[in-house]
């Protein structure tokens, strides 16, 4: 497609569907839709013309701001499938998905969710869809949420060595060695 061609002609992802049909159900423009859900402009702008990927603290926030169902969100993320899982297999995880989610009281269709996600991260990660964009290679399922967990700690410790070095508490700082 030639650049500045009218994009009416292209399909829209299926995300960027979800979340036009969301916001314009509620006769909000994209500017309304950042103000309440604290998601920037551009960013929405990205998600409705490309089908960008959200982060799941923004997913949260556009439920939150929309009501939209997370299920309808999951699906148009290819997290879960297109049909519910109509039977529990003879898999371990799953079996163990379904016996703690019946202990924790989980309603069926919560623990059949869950299963569905499970299939689709494990199919994902067979196809080798989970690479890591540095080094090529496959990551295993979790393993960029490990790296977010440990940049979060990373981050709190450094606020917390902030606010215990604010100025005017020099005097009471421990001496650094060299």
């Amino acid at each position: 497609m030639a650049y500045g061609a009218d994009m009416a002609d292209e399909p829209r992802p299926a995300f960027a569907r979800v979340v036009v049909d969301a916001r314009t159900r509620r006769g909000w423009t994209q500017e309304d839709l950042a103000l309440a859900s604290g998601i920037g402009e551009r960013t929405i702008s990205r998600w409705e013309k490309r089908g960008a990927e959200p982060r799941i603290g923004q997913i949260r926030a556009f439920i939150d701001a929309t009501n939209a169902a997370p299920e309808d969100i999951l699906r148009a993320l290819d997290l879960l499938p297109a049909e519910p899982t109509s039977r529990i297999s003879d898999d371990p995880d799953e079996q163990a998905i379904w016996s703690l989610g019946e202990r924790r009281g989980w309603p069926e269709d919560l623990r059949r969710d869950l299963i569905d996600f499970l299939r689709v991260r494990r199919q994902r990660y067979s196809d080798g869809q989970s690479s890591d964009q540095e080094g090529g290679r496959t990551a295993r399922p979790g393993e960029r949420l490990d790296a977010l967990l440990e940049a979060r700690q990373a981050q709190a410790a450094a606020a917390e060595a902030r606010i215990d070095a604010e100025p005017g508490d020099e005097q009471h700082a421990p001496p650094v060695s060299s």
